[in-house]
């Protein structure tokens, strides 16, 4: 099971113990009817959605504690785009099993239900679980629109970024239905109930911690832009500390990045092996608007604030052989990691680095490469898709001699990881030792 999985099934079986606790659990079960299995589904497919809720904005906060737990918070960020669809999904259904009956029996489909006696309760209750009632019933519709709006890549990154400050308010609607609705059914008599209002206070003071800009406060350093150069396309940035902060990393990190000129924080890998905590390199590839435009607004002396490190791709793999593999600006990593072998006597261990770079142009960066896998005893291999050379598990084996007992760390777009992973598993390699920089922040 994947650690996304993982993670989302280890909350929705959360969600699914707090239920269990609460007053007439399952109760479709002992007397089943539709009403009973209405009311069940209501309250089971909300508890879970708002536990999921609470998983996406804790993510969000990049505390260092889960940054770890997630493995890393590029793993974290693909946690946190799964669990947020998860919870919008069952909130949906929440949503609809709520309204459905209501719907049929005014439109003479169901007749209405027939209500019971019910015990006396204060107006201020009333009050306070209607008031969450109408909030959260609008919010869904909001929470779903965002939703489809972040998932569409083609929407330029400072707007999807807009859509998750949208989410935040969404949450805080989400935690007051979550707490007063429990008044209604009496959840507050079992310890359910006070377990989703831990969840309520513990994400609502996440959210406020975004809404409030403390994310990564203690992580924050500045620095100038001291060099820069255009590759045809791919920008090579040299930045230097000038606060306190210095910044100490490692390679397979990366950083967010806001240049002066923009308001947005952007996430690059260094290119830089962290040797020296006070410079900075960082590859750029031009890709969006953002990055194409780097280029043009780019300047020397330019400030330039970095918040980090993060990330969870690391080199220390307890193989006998490594291969990398970077599909184009996915070579920066590996840099970083060249540049401290290097420094360090080389590799212990036989290494074959893959640059797959799309064309011949493009190829030409880094203008270092070369000499630091001599440098650093790695083994380069660089293809170039506009000769019509692409590598394949076929490949790797063919150079390697063999897939056990070997290392395969990635960085490039996710369908050539999952090509070569499909292809190597075919052969028998253990999917254990395939390791990637989920470096994707949609």
């Amino acid at each position: 099971m994947s650690r996304t999985n993982r993670w989302i099934g280890g909350s929705i079986l959360f969600g699914v113990l707090i239920y269990a606790m609460a007053p007439n659990a399952f109760a479709a079960i002992s007397d089943p009817g539709f009403w009973n299995w209405r009311r069940d589904i209501v309250l089971f497919s909300g508890t879970i959605s708002f536990v999921l809720m609470t998983l996406v904005v804790l993510i969000s906060t990049r505390n260092p504690m889960l940054e770890r737990l997630t493995g890393g918070l590029d793993k974290g960020y693909v946690i946190h785009k799964w669990a947020g669809i998860w919870a919008v999904s069952t909130g949906a259904l929440h949503w609809l099993v709520e309204k459905t009956p209501k719907w049929t029996y005014s439109l003479g489909i169901w007749p209405e239900k027939v209500k019971g006696a019910r015990a006396a309760v204060p107006d201020w209750q009333v009050a306070l679980w209607k008031s969450g009632n109408v909030a959260a019933e609008y919010t869904i519709y909001a929470a779903i629109i965002l939703t489809i709006i972040a998932l569409i890549n083609r929407i330029p990154y400072r707007y999807f970024r807009l859509t998750h400050k949208a989410f935040a308010f969404s949450y805080l609607v989400f935690a007051w239905h979550s707490a007063t609705i429990m008044l209604k059914p009496d959840w507050f008599a079992t310890p359910s109930g006070y377990i989703v209002l831990a969840l309520a206070v513990v994400g609502s003071i996440a959210v406020l911690q975004g809404l409030f800009g403390y994310i990564g406060l203690s992580r924050r350093a500045e620095a100038v832009v001291t060099a820069f150069r255009d590759h045809g396309g791919i920008l090579d940035i040299r930045l230097a500390a000038t606060g306190g902060y210095a910044m100490a990393h490692n390679p397979g990190q990366f950083a967010f990045l806001r240049f002066d000129h923009d308001a947005e924080p952007h996430p690059f890998s260094f290119a830089s092996s962290g040797k020296d905590a006070k410079q900075f390199r960082f590859g750029i590839k031009a890709l969006g608007d953002y990055t194409t435009k780097l280029a043009e607004s780019i300047s020397v002396g330019q400030r330039v604030k970095l918040e980090g490190p993060y990330g969870g791709f690391h080199f220390d793999h307890p193989t006998s052989r490594q291969v990398w593999i970077a599909g184009g600006i996915g070579i920066t990593p590996f840099l970083a990691r060249l540049e401290h072998l290097a420094a360090n006597g080389g590799t212990d261990r036989p290494v074959d680095l893959w640059y797959c770079a799309a064309t011949v142009e493009s190829a030409k960066w880094p203008t270092d490469l070369a000499s630091l896998c001599e440098d650093a005893g790695v083994t380069l291999h660089v293809m170039v898709a506009e000769r019509q050379e692409f590598l394949s598990a076929q490949g790797v084996q063919e150079t390697t001699g063999t897939i056990e007992d070997v290392s395969v760390l990635f960085c490039g777009p996710h369908g050539f990881a999952r090509a070569i992973l499909g292809g190597l598993k075919t052969r028998g390699f253990d999917e254990n030792n395939f390791h990637y920089d989920a470096f994707g922040m949609r």
